[in-house]
């Protein structure tokens, strides 16, 4: 499998169980989150792994469809809450997702 890059898109082939991370504004803490993402569910790397990095951080493309999902209610309804990522390793971003064609804009 070749690295992942920023902005790459990757579909999931079936069911998957994903964790990612809560965050909140103004404070150095985050809470942990996650569930399953159904087959087809798309995600978008979110930046570019350091050579060390054995995962990504991802958002799925349709983020508020699934923020309910994984995020639980009282992270939600906290005054800071900043929004979730996920963080996918390599070896599941291989095993249960496809990478996807870049999307072609014209102008």
């Amino acid at each position: 499998m070749k690295r992942p890059r920023k902005g790459e898109r990757y579909c999931s082939l079936g069911e998957v169980e994903v964790s990612g991370i809560v965050a909140f504004r103004g404070v150095p803490i985050s809470q942990s989150c996650g569930g399953r993402l159904p087959a087809g569910t798309v995600v978008r790397v979110l930046g570019d792994p350091n050579e060390r990095a054995s995962a990504i951080t991802a958002r799925p493309v349709q983020y508020r469809r699934f923020e309910r999902l994984l995020v639980s209610a009282d992270d939600r309804a906290e005054r800071r809450y900043d929004g979730y990522y996920l963080v996918l390793s390599f070896a599941d971003l291989a095993s249960h997702f496809r990478l996807l064609p870049p999307v072609i804009r014209t102008p």
